[in-house]
C-alpha cells in the first residue's frame, strides 16, 4: 500500500510540474561554465527540465544560469564538478524525478543554493566530496522516494540539513562496507525521520560515537546493520 502511494504521489507531482514550460526531454549535459551561463538564453523561459541534467568538468564554477528551474523530472548528477564551491543559482528547484548524485566535487563546502528542494523521486547519493563540510541547504527536503547514500564525504562533521527528512523508500547507508565519512560524530540532523523503507547501514565512521539522532525512527523494513564505528 506505502508503494501505492509513493506512485501516486509522485506521479501527481511529475504532472502538476509539466503544466510549467518545459524542454529538454532528450536531457542535458553541462561540461562548461559557457553553456550554464547561456541556458536562459537557448531555453528562454524553461523552468522544468524534462530529462536528466548532468554537470561535470573542471571548467564549471557556479550553477547561477539555472536559476529559473524549479523541477527536473530525470536524475540530476553532478558529478567531477572540481572548482564547485556550493550549489548557488538552485535555489528555485522544488522536484527532482529521479536519482540525485552529488559526487566528486572536490571543492564543494555546503550545499546552500538547495533551499526549496523538498523531494527526490529517486536515490539521493552524497558520495567523495573530500572538503564538504555540511548538508546545510536541504533543510526542505522531506522525501526521497529511493535510497539515500552519504558516504566518504572525510570533512563531513554533522547530518544537520536534513532536519525535515521523514521518509526514506529504501535503505539509509552512512558509509559502506569499505570506508565512510571519517569525520562524523553522531547522527543529530535525521531526527524528523520516522521510516526507511528497507535496510539501515552505518558503517566504518571512524568517529562516530553516537547515534543520537535516530531518536524518532520507528520503521525500518529491512536488516539494520551497525558495524565498525568508533
Amino acid at each position: 500500500m506505502k508503494k501505492i502511494t509513493f506512485l501516486i504521489l509522485f506521479a501527481g507531482l511529475a504532472q502538476s510540474h509539466l503544466l510549467s514550460q518545459s524542454c529538454l526531454p532528450e536531457g542535458i549535459t553541462f561540461t562548461r561554465q559557457g553553456q550554464i551561463d547561456s541556458f536562459q538564453v537557448n531555453y528562454p523561459g524553461c523552468n522544468v527540465i524534462e530529462g536528466f541534467v548532468t554537470v561535470t568538468g573542471n571548467d564549471i564554477s557556479n550553477l547561477s544560469g539555472l536559476n529559473a528551474l524549479d523541477s527536473i523530472l530525470g536524475r540530476f548528477i553532478i558529478d567531477y564538478a572540481f572548482f564547485l564551491q556550493d550549489l548557488s543559482g538552485l535555489e528555485t528547484l522544488e522536484y527532482i524525478g529521479d536519482d540525485f548524485v552529488i559526487q566528486d566535487a572536490h571543492s564543494l563546502h555546503y550545499l546552500t543554493g538547495l533551499e526549496t528542494l523538498s523531494t527526490i523521486g529517486g536515490d539521493l547519493e552524497i558520495t567523495w566530496n573530500e572538503w564538504l563540510f555540511s548538508l546545510d541547504g536541504l533543510q526542505q527536503l522531506t522525501t526521497v522516494g529511493g535510497s539515500v547514500m552519504i558516504d566518504e564525504n572525510w570533512e563531513l562533521v554533522s547530518l544537520e540539513g536534513l532536519d525535515n527528512l521523514t521518509t526514506i523508500g529504501g535503505s539509509l547507508m552512512i558509509g559502506d562496507w569499505w570506508s565512510g565519512n571519517d569525520a562524523l560524530t553522531d547522527l543529530d540532523g535525521l531526527n524528523s525521520l520516522t521510516s526507511v523503507g528497507q535496510g539501515l547501514f552505518i558503517g566504518f565512521n571512524h568517529t562516530l560515537s553516537s547515534l543520537v539522532g535516530l531518536s524518532n525512527l520507528n520503521t525500518i523494513s529491512g536488516e539494520l546493520i551497525i558495524i565498525f564505528n568508533a
